[in-house]
């Protein structure tokens, strides 16, 4: 059970901001290129941002961390896709 937990937060903390950061970035690329992003920016930039606020904040580097750091880039993923599929700017 631990382990899917830690596969599941992986997911949702990791590699899911770092797709939504690439499609940010690049909006107009094509589905490979933003994968291929995604997933280095949810693999290797993410998880550094997430050790240096918990050295910041001198905290652990726990579950609420990972999650209170995805969340931004989550909302900000889903709303720009949104306002593209309304027509807005």
């Amino acid at each position: 059970m631990a382990l899917l937990g830690g596969l599941l937060l992986f997911v949702v903390g990791a590699l899911a901001p770092g797709l939504a950061l690439a499609r940010l970035l690049v909006p107009d690329g094509d589905w490979t290129s933003q994968m291929v992003l995604g997933t280095a920016l949810g693999v290797f930039a993410l998880p550094f941002l997430h050790f240096s606020l918990a050295v910041l904040l001198g905290t652990n580097f726990n579950a609420a961390l990972i999650l209170g750091v995805a969340a931004p880039f989550l909302m900000a993923g889903g709303l720009v896709e949104w306002k593209s599929r309304q027509g807005g700017n």
